[in-house]
């Protein structure tokens, strides 16, 4: 997807007509597979594009516009119903959130850090699994 987002005139901090943290190009790929009621797989994929992100001086010298690098995320899931009795069913279920571990890798530290200046994935690269009832 392409999208461009822009500020009628320029926004006085920086001079930038750039929407902030709003990329120009992402996407997300989903794919589920349920084989002969054996599991439910899921994988998805999301691709987030470069940034502008504001990034105010403490830890740096002065304020200034960054370009953040872009991100690719996988997510991956199964989950598997192991019977029915009278409308109760018990089913497993395993997933992780981003795998590839994207993530910021300059994120201010100390006392002078800018602590609006974040960006990337929302999720930290972890797995889940879980047991769910119903009755």
């Amino acid at each position: 997807m392409e999208q461009r987002a822009r500020f009628d005139s320029p926004e006085p901090d920086f001079g930038s007509r750039e929407f902030f943290r709003s990329p120009r190009r992402y996407g997300n790929l989903t794919v589920t597979w349920n084989p002969h009621h054996i599991a439910n797989f899921f994988a998805g994929l999301r691709y987030t594009g470069p940034m502008a992100v504001p990034h105010y001086a403490g830890v740096i010298d002065a304020d200034r516009l960054e370009r953040s690098p872009s991100f690719v995320t996988f997510d991956a899931g199964v989950s598997r119903t192991l019977g029915e009795w009278s409308g109760r069913k018990v089913t497993l279920t395993i997933n992780g959130r981003n795998l590839t571990n994207a993530y910021q890798k300059d994120v201010d530290q100390g006392p002078l850090r800018d602590a609006a200046y974040v960006y990337g994935p929302r999720f930290p690269r972890s797995v889940a699994a879980g047991i769910r009832a119903e009755f």
